[in-house]
């Protein structure tokens, strides 16, 4: 059932997002409403997880997007965390994260929907693109899920391994002395600087294989990017897998193509889950630029 009524919650969020209401900074009456109504029909639980692995390290990155290819206005910002494992490694956002660890917490502490709706759903909004990659070291593959709208999406793939270029240079970044290095991934040419201080071979998103920790990652169009913001030993943080039976299988080139047909043609989203469309409004197009462009 938590996933019927978290579901339902990020279609009302979808709609309505920002969550907070602009004159009290409470819960829109509407919402408020739905929410009660819902909590009338079943009761919330916690988020059901299949525990994979336990973190030794969590490492934070500022991530900054421009949606429009080569063009720096508008830009967004937002906080993703890698999370290193024995075995498992997931790269995550923050306010995923933290809107899960939100939801357990309230449901644990009986709190009704209404009064942690808003707490929830600003945790969810801080993670402005959705994602969630989890890396397995052992079978040296990875399981990448991703949202469109409401549908849920899966693909799986092995971790791809990066050709990198050692170069000359040098920098500071977050505190730590780096060097450079780059490489071509799917249709975007990066620039790394990694720091061999931290023996850990890994990056943001896909990235990993230099000598190093990857602190700072940028493709040359400066339309992704990536820089340490933090990094942390950890101990009982979980590396976890979240069930779903109504996710979609598909191949990463197929979940490309979705979310392209999506964004170019929100007007013609159709889902299950939808039963009405509010106003007849046309959609305009989503400013939509993936990391992975083939």
């Amino acid at each position: 059932m938590a996933l019927k009524l978290r579901a339902t919650i990020i279609l009302l969020f979808c709609a309505v997002a920002p969550p907070m209401n602009a004159q009290n900074g409470g819960v829109h009456p509407n919402i408020r409403e739905t929410l009660e109504q819902m909590e009338s029909i079943a009761k919330p639980d916690t988020v059901k997880k299949v525990i994979l692995d336990y973190a030794q390290y969590q490492i934070y990155y500022e991530k900054v997007y421009h949606p429009i290819p080569s063009v720096r206005q508008p830009e967004a910002k937002w906080i993703q965390v890698l999370q290193v494992g024995s075995q498992w490694h997931a790269f995550a956002n923050l306010g995923n994260l933290q809107a899960d660890s939100i939801w357990d917490a309230s449901i644990r502490a009986g709190k009704r929907l209404v009064d942690f709706y808003t707490a929830y759903s600003n945790a969810s909004y801080s993670a402005r693109v959705p994602g969630w990659i989890l890396l397995n070291n052992v079978t040296d593959s990875l399981e990448f899920y991703d949202r469109i709208f409401v549908e849920h999406y899966c693909y799986k793939e092995p971790i791809p391994k990066m050709e990198w270029k050692l170069l000359e240079g040098d920098t500071i970044v977050a505190g730590y002395a780096c060097k450079k290095a780059s490489t071509h991934f799917r249709g975007r040419d990066y620039i790394a600087w990694y720091t061999e201080e931290v023996p850990l071979a890994y990056g943001p998103y896909k990235f990993r294989g230099l000598p190093g920790l990857i602190t700072c990652l940028y493709d040359t169009a400066r339309d992704h990017s990536y820089s340490l913001v933090g990094l942390e030993k950890v101990q009982g943080k979980y590396i976890y897998r979240k069930p779903n039976k109504n996710i979609f299988n598909t191949t990463r080139l197929g979940l490309l193509k979705a979310k392209k047909n999506y964004t170019s043609h929100p007007d013609g989203y159709k889902s299950d889950k939808i039963i009405s469309h509010t106003g007849s409004a046309k959609k305009q197009n989503i400013p939509y630029n993936p990391i992975e462009l083939e």
